[in-house]
């Protein structure tokens, strides 16, 4: 077809149309007939389009009145177990509390009673303690609450009582509930056949002698809470093999750990200040041992007799030294006491005899009789002054009785 150079209108008609009838749908969906009269959006309520569950946050939207538009989500808090009282199950020793809102949600607690006594805690009994228990068969488990008849609410058990277990000789395993805070003195005292025991995180305090003579329990850890491991707690508990200690804990008392015959290795975390008299007396087994900075004394006899013990370092902030301290720990071949000590005990060190040498720094101004009994000639101690004469007024004249190691004195640039 030959070209005459004009352009055809028709196309442009076509067009124009097409987009008017375009605008005018987008008009109508938007609620609007004309641009000039497009609407503001309406906004109305929050509308639910997922319900939050107890556990699982829900979610809204905010929708135009006019068009339904979506103007903003947002999220629904979850609601939370709505728990009623507790209910006994066909087992007496069981009760459970079931959620009003969903009944697959169910606590369940061990209300049983039959084991065991109880005594109220405080004058207002909001809690209860076991006060005594028995049992027959080689594991047992503290319910978690009580009541003392059917008219009475239930109420958690938080406390285990003084000797409350004592001699429980068929004992092998003990689970203690979640929200005790306290295991009494003497608590488990005599539990020969316990093997394990679980202390939840709730537990705060733990009394003396809690587990005294447990000679088959192997391990345990104490929660972050304790802040004191008191007198006599893990005293004679032969098979003690493996404790974790927490931080928190500030105090371990004397005759803690005596005669843990099984006890290989334990740190001590930062924060304890004192390790108390015979704490690890006898410790056999204790090779290795960890004294973190902030220890101000060793208490006597703290290490006596542990005879596998390789080497240890005293830290800066160690002052005392007690007497007997590390008496008869014939393995020990490596001890670096860093200047701060001001006392070293009577017979502090006696008897130490794989030591090849030891250095006294010029902080001791103490020193007990006989601290160095036993030392032999293969042995050096270094002291921090030129000779006898000169040492401190409170080094015990017969600091070195009994001792045949080689004594070498401070010229001012080495010893000699």
């Amino acid at each position: 077809m030959k070209h005459t150079g004009k352009v055809s209108k028709i196309p442009v008609i076509g067009f124009a149309i097409i987009a008017a009838i375009a605008l005018s749908a987008v008009l109508l969906l938007t609620g609007c007939e004309e641009p000039e009269s497009a609407h503001v959006h309406d906004e109305g309520t929050w509308v639910t389009t997922l319900p939050p569950t107890c556990t699982e946050t829900g979610k809204k939207e905010l929708r135009c009145t006019v068009d339904q538009f979506v103007l903003d989500t947002g999220t629904i808090a979850a609601l939370g177990h709505d728990y009623g009282n507790w209910t006994a199950t066909l087992d007496s020793d069981i009760s459970k509390k079931i959620c009003s809102r969903d009944q697959t949600h169910q606590l369940t607690g061990l209300t049983g009673t039959t084991r065991f006594t109880f005594e109220p805690i405080g004058e207002t009994a909001t809690a209860y303690s076991v006060k005594s228990g028995t049992s027959t068969t080689d594991a047992i488990a503290i319910p978690d609450y009580y009541r003392p008849d059917a008219q009475s609410d239930y109420l958690l058990i938080m406390e285990i009582s003084e000797w409350a277990f004592n001699g429980s000789l068929d004992i092998t395993s003990i689970t203690i509930p979640a929200g005790l805070t306290k295991i009494g003195n003497s608590a488990f005292n005599n539990c020969t056949s316990l093997t394990s025991i679980t202390i939840p995180d709730s537990v705060t305090s733990i009394g003396s002698s809690a587990f005294y003579n447990c000679t088959s329990l192997t391990s345990i850890t104490i929660p972050a809470g304790v802040t004191k491991i008191g007198d006599y707690t893990f005293n004679n508990c032969t098979s003690l093999t493996d404790i974790t200690i927490h931080a928190g804990v500030t105090e371990i008392g004397q005759f803690a750990f005596y005669y843990c015959t099984s006890l290989t290795s334990i740190d001590i975390p930062e924060g304890v200040e004192t390790i108390s008299n015979y704490t690890f007396y006898y410790c056999t087994s204790l090779a290795a041992i960890t004294i973190p900075a902030g220890i101000t004394s060793i208490g006597n006899h703290a290490f006596q007799n542990c005879a596998v013990l390789i080497s240890i370092t005293i830290p800066e902030g160690v002052e005392t030294i007690g007497e007997n301290a590390f008496e008869d720990c014939t393995g020990l071949t490596s001890i670096n006491i860093l200047e701060g000590v001001e006392t070293i005990g009577t017979f502090a060190f006696w008897n130490c005899t794989s030591l090849t040498s030891i250095t006294i720094p010029a902080s001791v101004t103490s020193m007990g009789v006989r601290a160095f009994s036993g030392w032999t000639t293969s042995q050096t101690i270094n002291v921090p002054f030129a000779n006898d004469n000169a040492k401190p007024e409170e080094w015990d004249t017969y600091w070195k009785l009994g001792c045949n190691a080689v004594i070498k004195y401070w010229n001012g640039s080495a010893y000699e």
